[in-house]
């Protein structure tokens, strides 16, 4: 006889039914929380339309670069620029990784938002030094053409995470 046989003669009742007295009573989990309106989605709902805001300048600026008509580059600079132009699309791209993972809020998803924001707070900081040529119109100098905005989301999208976590929220109910 093997160990899930002996188990399972264990388990049962000796007219060959299971008893109700060993099994746990099945319940029900109904999730009582209303839903979430409030600062939660103001802030995901700011950095979609940010990100959103800065595809179409920073794609105004590139359709512009491409067909010379930006004053910062000439005919011959448009050709060889296309790492400048791509480069200018990064901001872009991380602010809407970091809009995605606010959104989805996940364990992994968090680690992603935090790195993208780390990258963007790094990239704001890097327009300092940098020519502005090169720079991203949302990074050039810390974001002053979006009203700073950049920077202010930047550290919302820090601390959201902070206050966010999962892991913290269950430590602060676990002491009460």
């Amino acid at each position: 006889m093997s160990i899930f046989q002996k188990l399972v003669s264990y388990c049962k009742a000796p007219s060959g039914q299971w008893p109700a007295s060993r099994l746990s009573p099945v319940r029900s989990a109904k999730d009582q929380r209303g839903p979430a309106w409030g600062l939660g989605r103001v802030v995901i709902a700011s950095f979609w339309i940010s990100s959103l805001w800065y595809l179409w300048a920073e794609a105004t600026s590139l359709v512009k670069m491409i067909a010379g008509q930006d004053a910062s580059f000439s005919t011959s600079e448009t050709v060889t620029s296309w790492s400048v132009a791509l480069g200018k699309l990064l901001p872009v791209l991380l602010f809407f990784v970091i809009a995605v993972s606010l959104t989805h809020n996940g364990r992994r998803m968090r680690k992603v938002g935090g790195i993208s924001l780390l990258l963007t707070v790094l990239g704001l900081l890097s327009t300092l030094i940098r020519d502005e040529k090169t720079a991203s119109l949302v990074w050039l100098n810390l974001g002053s053409s979006f009203y700073y905005l950049p920077l202010i989301l930047s550290c919302v999208g820090f601390v959201w995470l902070w206050w966010s976590n999962p892991r913290r929220i269950v430590e602060l109910a676990e002491k009460f």
